[in-house]
């Protein structure tokens, strides 16, 4: 089975890891400003980083379960993603394009709050197999 990457840049993307896959998400941000950073700190990586890591499991291949956790405000996150449109393999006005539903609830530690969120990804293929707007 193929690796797919669930995530693009720091957005989630119409990606879901197949039925039965697991997935590791990893991810960061440097607290140092660019304009700062000198090869004295190593361009910023020296600096504080904000990080979160995650799983990812593939409860079917429409829908997939998350859990994250960031170190920034001691964050936990819980959330769902689902396919609810797939696009059609050759050109049709039936299925043009995907629409994937990402869905869940953050906990913020510090703030004692909780706080629900709905996405909506909507993507399309310009080269079928390679390319995805």
């Amino acid at each position: 089975p193929s690796v797919m990457n669930v995530r693009l840049y720091t957005q989630p993307s119409d990606r879901l890891m197949q039925a039965g896959q697991f997935g590791l998400d990893f991810t960061h941000r440097f607290a140092g400003e660019v304009d700062d950073d000198t090869a004295g700190d190593l361009f910023g990586l020296d600096t504080f980083a904000y990080n979160s890591i995650g799983l990812h499991y593939g409860l079917t291949d429409w829908l997939e379960m998350r859990g994250q956790r960031a170190n920034v405000g001691d964050m936990y996150e819980l959330g769902f993603k689902a396919r609810i449109i797939n696009e059609t393999k050759k050109f049709s006005l039936t299925n043009p394009f995907n629409v994937t539903l990402n869905t869940g609830v953050q906990y913020d530690n510090l703030q004692r709050s909780i706080d629900p969120y709905i996405q909506t990804i909507i993507s399309g293929s310009i080269i079928p197999n390679g390319v995805q707007l």
